[in-house]
């Protein structure tokens, strides 16, 4: 019997194993262009400080940007006056860095290895799929929701609403977005 469990096994040259801990995470992080100089509008939904909490979701750090009011009208995002707060946060199961307006603390784990829609609320940008960035400012790539982008069937099927799956082809590339790390923090 030891034979034939032994067959069922075979060296993967492409996989590898490791235990990975970060000493330290950025404590603030936000979106802009190539450098921090280059700062989102104040009007996209993604602008503004994301903080990093004290809890972690699973091993990696876990950031909240504040709820904001704004008069003028958001170019990119979420519809006219106001955004809930955010949290960004890499979701272990799909390999995703998510930006989304439930907490991954609130929510929990997805119960089951493929995508559960509002899970964690609505989804507002992505980047991955890689487990090689331990924190966000390291993840490449990233998809938003841009009210721009959508077709007249997709805005009306969602209201204007960014989709509450983080799967979801409504999220559209933005490979001029960076993330940038502002000071660190021990972990």
């Amino acid at each position: 019997k030891a034979a034939a469990a032994a067959a069922h096994f075979r060296d993967w040259t492409d996989l590898s194993v490791s235990t990975g801990f970060q000493e330290s995470a950025p404590r603030t992080l936000n979106f802009g262009g190539e450098s921090v100089a280059k700062g989102l509008d104040t009007g996209h939904t993604l602008a503004g400080d994301f903080g990093l909490l004290r809890e972690r979701y699973g091993r990696r750090p876990v950031y909240r940007r504040a709820p904001r009011t704004c008069g003028a009208a958001w170019k990119v995002g979420l519809g006219t006056g106001s955004s809930p707060a955010l949290y960004l946060f890499f979701e272990p199961r799909s390999g995703l860095w998510l930006v989304t307006t439930t907490s991954p603390l609130l929510a929990g784990l997805v119960p089951a290895a493929e995508d559960v829609p509002d899970h964690f609320g609505e989804v507002v940008a992505r980047s991955g799929p890689s487990w090689e960035p331990f924190t966000p400012d390291e993840a490449k790539a990233w998809e938003v929701f841009d009210l721009r982008e959508l077709k007249s069937k997709d805005l009306v099927e969602r209201g204007g609403q960014p989709p509450d799956s983080y799967l979801s082809s409504l999220l559209a590339p933005a490979p001029w977005m960076r993330l940038h790390a502002l000071g660190f923090e021990d972990l």
